[in-house]
């Protein structure tokens, strides 16, 4: 629950913004959780294997679209507001989901099944590309500069609750429905909830206002008519910076969240009920831990929080991996919540550390670019390649190597940045970096409205 200390403001900010990430993620979430009834559904084969594989290669196809959404949604919030761009992003999302619940299987049109599924996902992904970093900008522009970090946090806490959701879903499914249902028309069931959920968060939206910071922005004639070059231009350290820090978030979400249940099925062979109730717990525990410790770096700082949540799974995560194949649930259950704590502590930072790389007129198209470029290259495809390390190595604990590169390539990253927090967010392109903590911790009369 949403501290009852933040303003009404700031309440109808967070939940507004963050409405359309539960949906987001919950899309996606369904979609993951539902893995290997889809690849039984749209690419059977005699291999569970091969069919598992296409269906996560699907999954992580489509997020080649979501940088080409970024670019598009991130420089239409840039230029005519932040509400009018994941508005229609939530509203695109939610029916292209439904339809996904209304295709028509392998076995009823053949090849043109899968063909249309590709499709779906392509344009879903495109639309995704501007929700999660709308919300984060949207957000953080209505944050104060003292408490940044932990208001910014329930965004991330909203799209991993949007995962919580689907889970839940397909873990109601699983205890209620038998395999064959399941596959002949359960799996349904998760896209059409899209729809309603849809509805009420379009209503959300449409009861905001704008950010505050775009229209100062407006107000004083900042708005530039091309932010993703802008960003490009002057950008570039902080474009990296994003690209870097996201990885380590990629990659713990969709191989600790998303492909958890799938690994614990296959490689642990524990039952579906107890591989999504291991996913409920650790999920809902990982959510608990993030505006904890996004109110954490804002008393001690966005790198020192987001550094030692990164090392200790640098440490950990192959330890923990080795405990979840102890043919124990108890043990597996265990280690499965402390790698979604890890991931938890990680993501309650992140929304207040990508906002105040930007300046407030290229923030959204500057953090969407980078943001999903690195999604694309490392978070699609994680549930595909973990599939595959397992299968050409013959090591179920092979995933946790790729967890633990990606900390090391955001701990290099991190090491490149200096502290924001505390510090005013920058204006324009061409503005002064933010002083450094520990001098003025004066804010600008937008900030100010929002304490």
């Amino acid at each position: 629950m949403i501290a009852r200390n933040l303003s009404s403001e700031m309440k109808r900010a967070i939940v507004g913004g963050t409405i359309g990430t539960v949906i987001e993620w919950y899309d996606f979430a369904a979609y993951g959780f539902l893995a290997a009834i889809l690849g039984k559904v749209f690419f059977p084969s005699q291999n569970p294997t091969v069919s598992l594989l296409a269906s996560f290669a699907t999954f992580g196809v489509a997020f080649f679209m979501r940088p080409i959404g970024g670019i598009l949604f991130g420089s239409l919030g840039d230029r005519f507001g932040r509400r009018s761009a994941f508005t229609w992003s939530i509203i695109l999302m939610s029916c292209l989901t439904f339809l996904i619940g209304c295709l028509p299987t392998y076995a009823s049109i053949g090849i043109a099944a899968p063909a249309l599924l590709v499709l779906l996902r392509l344009l879903q992904a495109l639309c995704a590309g501007g929700e999660l970093t709308g919300a984060y900008t949207f957000v953080g522009e209505y944050a104060s500069t003292k408490r940044r970090g932990y208001e910014s946090s329930w965004t991330e806490a909203g799209a991993i609750s949007g995962f919580l959701l689907g889970s839940l879903c397909a873990f109601v499914l699983s205890a209620t429905l038998s395999q064959s249902e399941l596959v002949a028309w359960g799996w349904r069931i998760p896209f059409w909830c899209a729809a309603p959920l849809g509805a009420v968060g379009v209503y959300l939206r449409m009861r905001m206002g704008e950010s505050p910071a775009f229209e100062v922005m407006k107000e004083k004639g900042l708005i530039v008519s091309a932010p993703i070059g802008e960003a490009v231009r002057y950008s570039r350290v902080p474009l990296f910076q994003a690209f870097g820090i996201a990885i380590y978030q990629n990659v713990g979400i969709y191989i600790i969240l998303t492909y958890m249940p799938t690994y614990f099925t296959t490689q642990l062979h524990f039952s579906q009920m107890q591989s999504m109730l291991s996913s409920v717990i650790s999920m809902a525990l990982a959510i608990l831990f993030m505006p904890i410790a996004g109110a954490w770096s804002d008393r001690v700082g966005r790198r020192r929080v987001l550094g030692w949540s990164c090392g200790i799974a640098l440490v950990l995560t192959y330890p923990l991996f080795l405990l979840m194949s102890q043919h124990n649930f108890g043990l597996a259950l265990l280690a499965h919540v402390a790698t979604s704590i890890l991931v938890g502590i990680f993501l309650g930072p992140i929304p207040a550390t990508m906002a105040e790389l930007f300046p407030t007129n290229i923030r959204y198209g500057g953090m969407s670019l980078a943001y999903n470029i690195s999604v694309a290259v490392f978070g699609g495809f994680a549930p595909f390649i973990a599939t595959y390390l397992i299968a050409s190595t013959k090591n179920p604990l092979s995933p946790s190597y790729y967890v633990i590169g990606s900390a090391v390539l955001t701990l290099i990253t991190l090491a490149s940045m200096v502290e924001t927090s505390r510090t005013p967010l920058k204006e324009n392109a061409n503005a002064v970096p933010s002083m450094p903590l520990g001098m003025d911790e004066g804010m600008s009369s937008v900030e100010e409205g929002s304490e």
